[in-house]
């Protein structure tokens, strides 16, 4: 039962793992219900938000904070499985990619984009949003089949593995960003392409701007432009490049 980040191999731990904002409609409360159930099973929460009070009075449950870069990354590939237990539809939840990509299953809420994310039966578990009930006996079954957890997890790392292989074979190396207006770049907008720089140096990083963006030849583009709505220029511009 081991899951992969950059370069390493990581040995899953004894937790399973809600990351995320400790907010109602990201099924808090319902999880927290459902974990105050199973008192054996320890979990760990890293995030913050208005119902941290709540999650902090829960005996089984370790806040470790707002976790960001490699504390995160490890949480996720040493977690047993990762619980996602939103009660609003969102469209594509980076958590769980995130979770599959480092080999940990995940229990999902079936509303919104969960259900394409997460293979029922392959990479984790569905229930219904917002029931506490159901999700207890999901992770009470996962926790307990450690012979299905470690297919689950198997499956995890073979499809981060296949979505490396078509990111290289398929997806270019480069980073493409708009800047028009003419004014000088933020100190917070540097850093960011400073940190592309840093951790991407094999990528390509391109700006679009009014000396290499024909702006004559596209009406939208140039309409917005006179009227200083550079938003929608980079918006147009994403959708051309």
């Amino acid at each position: 039962e081991v899951a992969r980040f950059p370069g390493r191999k990581t040995e899953k731990k004894e937790y399973v793992l809600y990351f995320g904002r400790f907010a109602e409609e990201k099924g808090i409360r319902t999880l927290l219900n459902a974990c105050r159930k199973l008192p054996e099973i320890p979990f760990i929460f890293a995030g913050s938000g208005p119902l941290e009070a709540e999650v902090n009075g829960v005996e089984n449950v370790e806040n470790v904070g707002f976790q960001t870069g490699e504390a995160l990354k490890r949480l996720i590939a040493e977690a047993a499985f990762s619980i996602y237990p939103s009660e609003w539809y969102e469209n594509c939840p980076f958590s769980v990619m995130e979770s599959i990509s480092y080999g940990t299953p995940v229990i999902g809420a079936d509303i919104g984009g969960i259900p394409e994310l997460v293979e029922q039966g392959r990479t984790g578990e569905l229930f219904a949003s917002g029931d506490a009930d159901e999700l207890r006996e999901k992770m009470w079954k996962l926790w307990n089949d450690r012979q299905l957890l470690s297919e689950y997890t198997e499956n995890c790392q073979k499809k981060r593995m296949e979505q490396k292989v078509e990111k290289e074979l398929y997806i270019p190396k480069s980073i493409h960003y708009s800047w028009f207006g003419g004014k000088e770049k933020s100190k917070f907008i540097k850093q960011c392409i400073k940190t592309w720089e840093k951790y991407l140096p094999d990528y390509q990083i391109v700006e679009w701007n009014e000396s290499n963006f024909d702006l004559k030849n596209h009406r939208f583009a140039r309409e917005a432009y006179e009227a200083k709505k550079y938003a929608f220029v980079s918006d147009y511009v994403r959708v051309y490049v």
